[in-house]
């Protein structure tokens, strides 16, 4: 902006550090924070030279590093950026219906191969160990074979679970890049219940490790 329109709007009332910095800034360049999220950089920064730096992640992939002043302001930008990065990021869609088979489903997972949990396991069969900690009975390698063995009279082949099953990669859900045009407390509702859901959906995974093993 000129200097003589800068004294201009000066003198009709405005208000020096009213907010607009970009009346005495260049625009170089312009980033969508859908989908993203900002970090600080731990010490030493960048680098003893760059201390103060913090960066913005972007749904690419891409990092951008930007150089500040004082800690404040990486603090600043950091929680200004994560607030509209979660204002106007959607939540991607959860628990959506596909034939697909990844590897973990009852197709392919034997059920027997699954340690039960303690709370379902009668109480005469769980037992304390030496050490003090609760053992439960491993599941019977008989009865796990018999499981997978082909019903039928003649037919005594064993049959492995995920037989002629085409097992594919599984890929991130596609993030949307729309806006949100939630409200902020209804956003913040949205979010949560998809967080929970993806430590729920994560549990589950984690139970189904040894299985997916030796599947």
């Amino acid at each position: 902006m000129p200097k003589r329109q800068r004294n201009k709007k000066g003198a009709s009332g405005g208000v020096v550090g009213g907010g607009n910095w970009m009346d005495n800034a260049e625009a170089l360049g312009s980033y969508s924070l859908r989908q993203s999220i900002a970090s600080s950089l731990p010490p030493p920064g960048y680098s003893k030279a760059r201390p103060h730096v913090w960066a913005l992640s972007l749904p690419t992939g891409a990092v951008h590093l930007f150089q500040v002043g004082t800690p404040d302001i990486v603090t600043e930008f950091v929680s200004t950026a994560n607030y509209w990065a979660a204002r106007l990021s959607k939540e991607p869609l959860f628990g959506g219906i596909s034939n697909i088979e990844y590897g973990w489903s009852d197709a392919v997972i034997n059920s027997a191969l699954v340690t039960p949990a303690i709370d379902s396991i009668p109480a005469g069969l769980v037992h304390a160990t030496s050490s003090g900690s609760i053992g439960v009975p491993r599941p019977s390698v008989q009865g796990s074979v018999r499981t997978s063995l082909d019903q039928g009279l003649g037919n005594m082949r064993a049959r492995l679970p995920g037989d002629n099953i085409t097992i594919n990669d599984w890929t991130a859900p596609v993030q949307s890049m729309m806006a949100s045009a939630l409200m902020e407390v209804d956003q913040l509702r949205a979010l949560t219940i998809y967080v929970k859901n993806v430590e729920e959906e994560l549990q589950k995974h984690n139970g189904l490790r040894a299985a997916v093993g030796l599947a």
